[in-house]
């Protein structure tokens, strides 16, 4: 990853987000055929069928999302400022309707980050009730 540029989600995350109703404009969009992330005019591209693509949030703009359009609070919060010489630094935590549904640790900010929307969406999808 580039430093000082936040992170994309990747093309499986961008068509689980169409499919769970992610509709906020973006720069960026992947192409279904061929594989494709380009760079774009900012719109909601999820809403254009015609075009076969799927928008392509960051991972924090998709979190956001989740958490303002579906009410559902992620937290990654640095363990190491609570419990110093820890075998990991991150700590990703998801709550659901008040319940803690995912707690687990990463090395890396960004691996947190991706892993908690991977598992939101996993969710949403297999539970159907991520409407607020």
């Amino acid at each position: 990853m580039r430093e000082k540029q936040l992170q994309l989600v990747n093309d499986e995350q961008a068509k689980k987000l169409k499919e769970l109703g992610f509709d906020w404009e973006v720069e960026t969009v992947y192409w279904d055929t061929p594989k494709v992330l380009t760079a774009a005019e900012p719109a909601n591209y999820n809403d254009k069928p015609e075009l076969n693509v799927f928008s392509a949030p960051t991972v924090a703009l998709a979190l956001k999302w989740f958490r303002d359009v579906k009410g559902v609070f992620t937290s990654i919060y640095n363990n190491n400022m609570v419990y110093c010489d820890l075998e990991f630094d991150y700590v990703g935590v998801i709550l659901f309707d008040e319940k803690r549904i995912f707690t687990k640790h990463y090395d890396t900010y960004e691996e947190a980050e991706s892993a908690l929307l991977d598992a939101l969406i996993e969710h949403c999808l297999k539970e159907g009730k991520c409407e607020k």
